[in-house]
């Protein structure tokens, strides 16, 4: 079943010459961990806004849980969603409890004290705040607040949840605490919706992802599927110098240089061997790789012909002809 179906949405501003998005497809299956990427600008966020019914669409049309977000039907729905956007959204003054009390009241008007406290320390344990819970949030650090909106978020015991960056601007050991919070949701079967910029977060969590980039729609499937549609081996080969000859290669073959280290897409090492013998350059090491998400990423952002052409430019700059 289909807990997401998205078809031609768009989505247009006032005063904007381009539309934040252009004719977005997805679906997305009860269960899935569902990564959206893209470049700052891409129009993420939007798209979740629009999810949600905080933005409106310009054209197409969406629904959850088979309902369309614009409908009155899904006010109902929404009290089994759970999201965490990029904003907090909780009160610094308040202690960690307590913002978790406020929701909870909203969630849950007629619960007993016992049941409340149940369900507040099981999500502080969750979210690993249980000791802190006393103290104001203006005393949490950054990773500590975003892990307590976390906590929030599945206070409705939500069965889709929305998360908007978890683990922006988090250190290395805040990530990996938000990352097992994130596991153990897909473990227990939930939906999770997630925009991010970590792309090691995607890799390991993400059963479907899509890219975005200038509000359309670049690719979309399983990493592994991503994989095998777009040619993620490449060759890497270093070499003394980069000269003029690499215009050539170039036209030749799809290129990206990084000092005297040249990636081709392909491991095709016949041909590359013979594309290199004719612009006569001195190989000194070459070898085939597999690509991960991030260079799988960063590929489909530039494969614009122009973009490939920007690349060759840039390192040829100071090479003497």
């Amino acid at each position: 079943m289909d807990i997401i179906e998205i078809k031609n949405l768009c989505k247009e501003y006032r005063g904007k010459e381009e539309p934040a998005l252009k004719n977005i497809n997805i679906s997305i299956k009860e269960g899935e961990t569902f990564g959206l990427l893209g470049p700052n600008g891409a129009g993420k966020t939007t798209m979740v806004r629009l999810i949600l019914n905080i933005l409106k669409p310009t054209k197409g049309t969406i629904k959850v849980f088979g309902v369309d977000v614009t409908s009155k039907e899904y006010d109902k729905k929404r009290k089994k969603i759970g999201f965490m956007l990029e904003s907090l959204g909780v009160s610094y003054i308040l202690t960690g409890y307590e913002n978790m009390e406020f929701f909870d009241r909203i969630y849950y008007e007629d619960s007993s004290p016992s049941e409340r406290k149940e369900r507040i320390e099981s999500l502080l344990t969750f979210a690993g705040l249980w000791k802190v819970k006393d103290k104001p949030v203006a005393t949490y650090s950054h990773g500590m607040s975003r892990r307590l909106t976390l906590a929030r978020a599945l206070i409705c015991d939500p069965t889709l949840i929305f998360l908007d960056e978890p683990t922006l601007g988090l250190d290395p050991e805040a990530r990996t605490l938000i990352r097992e919070m994130l596991l153990a949701l897909k473990k227990e079967g939930k939906t999770v919706f997630l925009t991010s910029h970590d792309l090691e977060e995607v890799e390991k969590i993400c059963s479907n992802i899509a890219i975005i980039n200038h509000g359309e729609m670049v690719a979309q499937g399983s990493y592994e599927e991503l994989k095998s549609r777009f040619s993620a081996r490449r060759t890497v080969v270093k070499v003394k110098e980069i000269g003029p000859w690499v215009e050539e290669l170039s036209k030749e073959m799809k290129i990206e240089i990084d000092g005297n280290t040249i990636y081709i897409e392909g491991n095709d090492s016949g041909r590359i061997f013979e594309v290199l013998a004719k612009t006569g350059v001195k190989v000194q090491e070459m070898k085939t790789e597999e690509e991960g998400l991030e260079d799988l990423y960063l590929k489909l952002l530039k494969s614009e012909p122009e973009a490939r052409k920007g690349l060759v430019t840039r390192a040829l700059k100071g090479v003497k002809r």
